[in-house]
Protein backbone atom coordinates (compact mmCIF):
# COMPACT_ATOMS: atom_id res chain seq x y z
CA UNK A 1 0.00 0.00 0.00
CA UNK A 2 2.82 2.46 0.73
CA UNK A 3 4.78 1.80 -2.64
CA UNK A 4 1.18 2.16 -4.23
CA UNK A 5 1.23 5.42 -2.74
CA UNK A 6 4.27 6.91 -3.75
CA UNK A 7 4.41 5.50 -7.06
CA UNK A 8 0.72 7.55 -7.07
CA UNK A 9 2.33 10.31 -5.67
CA UNK A 10 5.33 10.89 -8.17
CA UNK A 11 3.03 9.99 -10.65
CA UNK A 12 1.41 13.34 -10.20
CA UNK A 13 5.06 15.42 -10.10
CA UNK A 14 6.07 13.21 -13.03
CA UNK A 15 3.14 14.19 -15.43
CA UNK A 16 3.98 18.22 -15.09
CA UNK A 17 7.99 17.45 -14.62
CA UNK A 18 10.91 16.09 -15.83
CA UNK A 19 13.89 13.67 -14.13
CA UNK A 20 17.54 15.13 -14.04
CA UNK A 21 20.56 14.12 -13.14
CA UNK A 22 23.83 16.10 -13.10
CA UNK A 23 26.77 16.03 -11.51
CA UNK A 24 27.22 18.37 -8.33
CA UNK A 25 30.72 20.00 -7.70
CA UNK A 26 29.49 22.42 -4.63
CA UNK A 27 30.42 20.59 -1.41
CA UNK A 28 27.59 23.68 0.41
CA UNK A 29 24.86 22.26 -2.64
CA UNK A 30 25.55 18.80 -2.06
CA UNK A 31 25.10 19.46 1.88
CA UNK A 32 22.20 21.08 1.01
CA UNK A 33 20.39 18.60 -1.36
CA UNK A 34 20.99 15.48 0.49
CA UNK A 35 19.65 17.33 3.96
CA UNK A 36 16.82 18.02 1.77
CA UNK A 37 16.63 14.67 0.80
CA UNK A 38 16.54 13.80 4.39
CA UNK A 39 14.11 15.90 5.41
CA UNK A 40 11.37 14.61 2.49
CA UNK A 41 11.95 11.18 3.69
CA UNK A 42 11.87 11.64 7.33
CA UNK A 43 8.69 14.11 7.29
CA UNK A 44 6.86 11.16 5.07
CA UNK A 45 5.36 7.96 6.12
CA UNK A 46 8.49 6.03 5.30
CA UNK A 47 10.79 6.28 8.23
CA UNK A 48 7.81 4.46 10.66
CA UNK A 49 7.04 2.29 8.54
CA UNK A 50 11.03 1.55 8.29
CA UNK A 51 11.78 1.78 11.53
CA UNK A 52 8.65 -0.82 12.64
CA UNK A 53 9.96 -3.15 9.89
CA UNK A 54 13.52 -2.93 10.88
CA UNK A 55 14.29 -6.03 12.63
CA UNK A 56 12.88 -7.95 9.73
CA UNK A 57 14.65 -6.44 7.10
CA UNK A 58 18.00 -7.14 9.09
CA UNK A 59 17.29 -10.56 8.70
CA UNK A 60 16.82 -10.21 5.48
CA UNK A 61 20.36 -8.68 4.29
CA UNK A 62 22.09 -11.59 3.77
CA UNK A 63 19.53 -13.80 1.97
CA UNK A 64 19.71 -14.01 -1.70
CA UNK A 65 15.93 -14.86 -2.90
CA UNK A 66 13.51 -12.87 -0.99
CA UNK A 67 9.72 -12.29 -2.16
CA UNK A 68 8.71 -8.80 -3.32
CA UNK A 69 6.86 -7.95 -0.04
CA UNK A 70 10.62 -8.68 1.94
CA UNK A 71 13.05 -7.26 -0.93
CA UNK A 72 10.74 -3.90 -1.06
CA UNK A 73 10.98 -3.85 2.87
CA UNK A 74 14.75 -4.25 2.65
CA UNK A 75 14.87 -1.77 -0.41
CA UNK A 76 13.94 0.73 2.69
CA UNK A 77 15.57 0.04 5.08
CA UNK A 78 18.86 0.37 3.23
CA UNK A 79 17.58 3.41 2.08
CA UNK A 80 17.24 5.09 5.10
CA UNK A 81 20.76 3.60 6.49
CA UNK A 82 22.74 4.60 3.31
CA UNK A 83 21.52 7.98 3.48
CA UNK A 84 22.19 8.29 7.80
CA UNK A 85 25.57 6.81 6.79
CA UNK A 86 26.56 9.32 3.82
CA UNK A 87 25.16 12.39 6.11
CA UNK A 88 27.17 11.43 9.09
CA UNK A 89 30.23 11.32 6.82
CA UNK A 90 30.30 13.63 4.32
CA UNK A 91 33.19 15.86 3.79
CA UNK A 92 35.04 17.75 1.01
CA UNK A 93 37.35 15.09 -0.35
CA UNK A 94 38.93 15.02 -4.01
CA UNK A 95 38.94 11.18 -4.29
CA UNK A 96 34.90 11.47 -4.37
CA UNK A 97 32.43 13.09 -6.88
CA UNK A 98 28.80 12.83 -6.66
CA UNK A 99 25.21 12.78 -8.77
CA UNK A 100 22.24 14.18 -8.11
CA UNK A 101 18.77 13.01 -9.28
CA UNK A 102 15.88 15.52 -9.49
CA UNK A 103 12.16 15.77 -10.15
CA UNK A 104 12.29 19.20 -11.74
CA UNK A 105 8.98 21.06 -11.47
CA UNK A 106 9.24 22.77 -14.74
CA UNK A 107 11.12 25.85 -12.68
CA UNK A 108 8.48 25.67 -9.70
CA UNK A 109 10.94 23.54 -7.38
CA UNK A 110 13.59 20.73 -7.62
CA UNK A 111 12.53 17.73 -5.70
CA UNK A 112 15.50 15.77 -5.02
CA UNK A 113 15.29 11.80 -5.30
CA UNK A 114 18.44 10.46 -5.35
CA UNK A 115 22.03 10.52 -4.80
CA UNK A 116 25.31 9.13 -6.12
CA UNK A 117 28.70 9.16 -4.41
CA UNK A 118 31.54 7.54 -6.61
CA UNK A 119 35.27 6.91 -4.92
CA UNK A 120 38.02 8.21 -7.67
CA UNK A 121 41.00 6.14 -6.79
CA UNK A 122 44.64 7.82 -6.95
CA UNK A 123 46.35 8.07 -10.26
CA UNK A 124 48.67 5.54 -8.83
CA UNK A 125 46.30 2.74 -8.58
CA UNK A 126 45.35 1.56 -12.50
CA UNK A 127 41.54 1.10 -10.56
CA UNK A 128 38.48 1.62 -11.94
CA UNK A 129 36.00 4.19 -10.79
CA UNK A 130 34.02 2.31 -7.53
CA UNK A 131 30.02 3.33 -6.70
CA UNK A 132 30.40 3.85 -2.86
CA UNK A 133 27.11 4.99 -2.52
CA UNK A 134 23.36 5.05 -4.18
CA UNK A 135 20.72 5.86 -2.53
CA UNK A 136 17.29 6.55 -3.91
CA UNK A 137 13.72 7.32 -3.06
CA UNK A 138 11.74 4.52 -2.06
CA UNK A 139 8.99 3.64 -4.27
CA UNK A 140 11.16 4.78 -7.53
CA UNK A 141 11.72 2.38 -10.41
CA UNK A 142 14.75 2.80 -12.94
CA UNK A 143 16.60 5.52 -12.13
CA UNK A 144 19.33 2.95 -10.61
CA UNK A 145 19.87 2.59 -14.06
CA UNK A 146 19.99 6.58 -14.87
CA UNK A 147 22.69 6.28 -12.22
CA UNK A 148 24.60 3.78 -13.57
CA UNK A 149 24.84 5.09 -16.97
CA UNK A 150 26.36 8.20 -15.63
CA UNK A 151 28.90 6.50 -13.52
CA UNK A 152 29.66 4.56 -16.84
CA UNK A 153 30.43 7.47 -19.21
CA UNK A 154 32.34 9.48 -16.35
CA UNK A 155 34.25 6.52 -16.50
CA UNK A 156 34.35 6.75 -20.30
CA UNK A 157 35.08 10.28 -20.63
CA UNK A 158 38.15 10.28 -17.75
CA UNK A 159 39.52 7.65 -19.81
CA UNK A 160 39.10 4.51 -17.36
CA UNK A 161 37.77 2.69 -20.09
CA UNK A 162 33.94 2.56 -19.35
CA UNK A 163 34.47 0.39 -16.57
CA UNK A 164 32.74 0.49 -13.37
CA UNK A 165 33.15 -1.58 -9.70
CA UNK A 166 31.15 -1.51 -6.62
CA UNK A 167 29.83 -3.37 -3.49
CA UNK A 168 26.33 -4.27 -3.02
CA UNK A 169 24.82 -3.12 0.65
CA UNK A 170 22.65 -6.58 0.44
CA UNK A 171 23.00 -10.11 -1.02
CA UNK A 172 19.04 -9.49 -2.72
CA UNK A 173 20.83 -6.83 -4.74
CA UNK A 174 22.88 -8.94 -6.39
CA UNK A 175 20.69 -9.77 -9.03
CA UNK A 176 19.50 -6.47 -9.46
CA UNK A 177 22.90 -5.26 -10.48
CA UNK A 178 23.49 -8.92 -12.74
CA UNK A 179 20.88 -7.58 -15.12
CA UNK A 180 22.74 -4.02 -15.44
CA UNK A 181 25.51 -6.27 -16.17
CA UNK A 182 27.68 -6.34 -13.56
CA UNK A 183 29.62 -9.90 -12.43
CA UNK A 184 31.15 -10.72 -9.47
CA UNK A 185 34.71 -10.43 -8.75
CA UNK A 186 35.07 -11.34 -4.95
CA UNK A 187 32.74 -13.15 -2.35
CA UNK A 188 31.90 -9.72 -0.26
CA UNK A 189 29.68 -8.43 -2.66
CA UNK A 190 32.27 -6.96 -5.07
CA UNK A 191 30.96 -6.48 -9.03
CA UNK A 192 32.35 -4.74 -11.91
CA UNK A 193 31.05 -3.74 -14.72
CA UNK A 194 32.71 -3.66 -18.44
CA UNK A 195 30.03 -2.21 -20.48
CA UNK A 196 32.14 -2.64 -24.28
CA UNK A 197 31.45 -6.66 -23.40
CA UNK A 198 28.25 -6.85 -21.55
CA UNK A 199 25.18 -7.66 -23.41
CA UNK A 200 22.50 -4.76 -22.81
CA UNK A 201 25.02 -1.51 -23.28
CA UNK A 202 24.87 0.31 -26.53
CA UNK A 203 27.76 3.48 -27.23
CA UNK A 204 26.48 6.44 -29.62
CA UNK A 205 29.85 7.11 -31.28
CA UNK A 206 27.06 10.41 -32.09
CA UNK A 207 26.91 11.51 -28.56
CA UNK A 208 29.96 9.55 -26.94
CA UNK A 209 28.42 8.24 -24.82
CA UNK A 210 27.03 4.80 -23.80
CA UNK A 211 23.53 3.82 -22.83
CA UNK A 212 21.85 1.01 -20.89
CA UNK A 213 19.16 -0.38 -23.29
CA UNK A 214 17.35 -3.15 -21.83
CA UNK A 215 14.23 -2.49 -20.89
CA UNK A 216 14.21 -0.74 -17.61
Amino acid sequence: MLANNTHQLFGRYIQNAKITIGQCNNFDDIKIRLSDFYRALRNSEWFKYINDNEYNSLLSINKKDLPPNKSLDLKFYLTKQLLESLINTLSPSDYYIYFLDYIDLRGQRKIPIGIMKIFLNSTRTPEYPAVDSLIIQPGIQSCGCLFIEEAVNYSHLNNQKENLKLSVAANALLDVYSKMGFIPYNNLGGMVLTPKNREGWAFSQPLEKYFFIQKR
